[in-house]
């Protein structure tokens, strides 16, 4: 029952922050604001690797731009070793506090933010709707039973 009822709020949300991101304006480069998409130049403080696992690699970057600081998980297998390194200056695209991507001359890498997402709310999202109702009916009829 719990996990149907979080699978209903937790979806929906995911659905309308891919949206969002998507709709989102780029940030004329003297005046960012939150909702829009900022484009700045960061420098690579630190590159730290982490071994899932189900045996996936994947690398967290620290940037420092200007007194910002931020954190972006990217996947290994797009960003292998030695594509950045610190000291390296990055151009990223901030959105609500958060790097959702990371250009290093002509490549472009998504971070987890907005990378892993969208593919779970585009295909699996109605299969986990339609569950968690089921999770939730059952939650509640069992409990309807046991009393």
């Amino acid at each position: 029952c719990t996990l149907g009822l979080l699978v209903l709020i937790l979806v929906p949300f995911e659905w309308h922050r891919q949206h969002a991101y998507r709709a989102a304006a780029t940030c004329p480069a003297s005046a960012p604001a939150y909702g829009c998409r900022w484009q700045r130049l960061a420098e690579v403080a630190a590159v730290s690797v982490h071994h899932e696992s189900h045996g996936a690699v994947n690398r967290e970057v620290a940037f420092l731009a200007g007194s910002d600081h931020y954190d972006a998980h990217f996947s290994g297998d797009r960003l292998g070793p030695g594509v950045v390194r610190p000291g390296q200056m990055v151009s990223v695209e901030v959105w609500h506090h958060k790097v959702t991507a990371m250009s290093v001359g002509p490549e472009t890498y998504r971070s987890f933010y907005i990378q892993s997402v969208p593919w779970l709310i585009l295909f699996l999202a109605p299969l986990l709707i339609v569950m968690g109702v089921v999770m939730i009916a059952t939650g509640v009829a069992g409990t309807s039973v046991r009393r």
